[in-house]
């Protein structure tokens, strides 16, 4: 389900601000055909309702964005981590003789390239996967370096101990990474969020109109305001393109550092 995802933030965010300034009008108006003796009697009921459909658009305003910033921040989280592991597996490389040593040090360079790829690329999943398939083929190539006991310096059994789970979490993370990649807010809330956003303006606008207050600048306000809030919980959501995307800086801060 890519539907929401596919389509550019701003072109999403401009149709729900289509859709809401639509169902202010449509609301506001049909609100100015009731009487103003039924009006009276069901003030009350108009207004909790109109309450009640604002407190739940806040709500799920609040529960998305949670959501959104809790992906992002676990993507950060993994990117240092990566980087981290990556700098650790250069530092124990020196545990190996010079031949094999060089040797890491330049898959490593290679790897760490194609780790900075998977994140630079954007929302292009065909250069993604060349990008990931090119690491995963660098990663296979430093197994069996590792792997080596003779390649060690004395103690081997300390060299093997020490750099094999280094190069074992550099794996994992990698690969944490792309399923955290594929981690999103689920697109049923986001079309939830739509619907209540949608019908709370269209419950304050219909209130507005049964009063007979003719100005639409708070529904209006109301309208750009939700949508801000859904711009910056999508934006999050897609760090790889839109305002706020993830720093890919201490991956290239632990490439500058291999062999060194």
């Amino acid at each position: 389900m890519r539907l929401l995802y596919d389509v550019p933030t701003p072109l999403l965010v401009l149709l729900l601000f289509v859709a809401m300034v639509a169902a202010i009008e449509g609301a506001q108006r049909l609100g100015t055909r009731l009487d103003a003796e039924t009006w009276g009697r069901s003030i009350d009921v108009f207004v909790a309702i109109s309450g009640a459909t604002l407190a739940l658009l806040g709500l799920m305003l609040a529960f998305s964005f949670s959501m959104s910033v809790a992906r992002f921040e676990k993507r950060m989280g993994l990117l240092l981590k990566e980087a981290n592991t990556i700098v650790r597996v250069n530092m124990l490389a020196d545990l190996l003789v010079p031949k094999q040593r060089e040797h890491l040090h330049a898959l490593l360079r290679q790897y760490a390239e194609h780790r900075i790829a998977f994140l630079t690329v954007g929302h292009d999943e065909e250069r993604e996967q060349r990008a990931i398939d090119q690491a995963n083929g660098v990663q296979a190539q430093i197994w069996p370096i590792v792997a080596t006991a003779e390649n060690y310096r004395e103690p081997h059994t300390v060299g093997l101990l020490t750099l094999a789970p280094a190069v074992t979490d550099m794996a994992t993370t990698a690969r944490e990474r792309q399923d955290a990649r594929a981690t999103r807010v689920p697109e049923e809330v986001l079309w939830m969020l739509f619907a209540l956003a949608v019908l709370g303006s269209a419950a304050v606008a219909y209130t507005f109109g049964a009063s007979r207050h003719g100005g639409r600048l708070f529904t209006f306000a109301l309208a750009v305001l939700v949508c801000m809030v859904v711009y910056i919980i999508i934006d999050l959501d897609r760090p790889r393109r839109g305002l706020m995307r993830i720093d890919p800086a201490p991956l290239q801060e632990a490439l500058a550092l291999i062999g060194r």
